[in-house]
């Protein structure tokens, strides 16, 4: 039986930062990513619809940061596990 590190789980993830870069976009840094997997970080402005895609799906490492190029003065965010395009 494998464990699941050798399934390549890596943890919790882990919002390592939240912080607003030089050019005023929005950059959520995550850790403990599964390498395996595929995700996807979305935008909601009342906690209901999360119908805004933040950047393409990426997946292959257990760090990442992802930056919204267009934020919002109120936003929401939730990372999502999906199916690899």
């Amino acid at each position: 039986m494998l464990s699941l590190s050798e399934k390549g789980f890596a943890g919790e993830i882990v919002i390592e930062s939240l912080t607003f870069n030089e050019s005023g976009e929005f950059e959520i840094s995550f850790r403990n990513l599964m390498p395996s997997a595929t995700y996807q970080l979305r935008r909601s402005t009342d906690l209901q619809t999360f119908d805004l895609d933040i950047e393409a799906p990426f997946s292959g490492n257990t760090t990442r940061v992802v930056i919204d190029t267009d934020p919002l003065e109120k936003a929401f965010y939730r990372l999502l596990e999906v199916v690899a395009p």
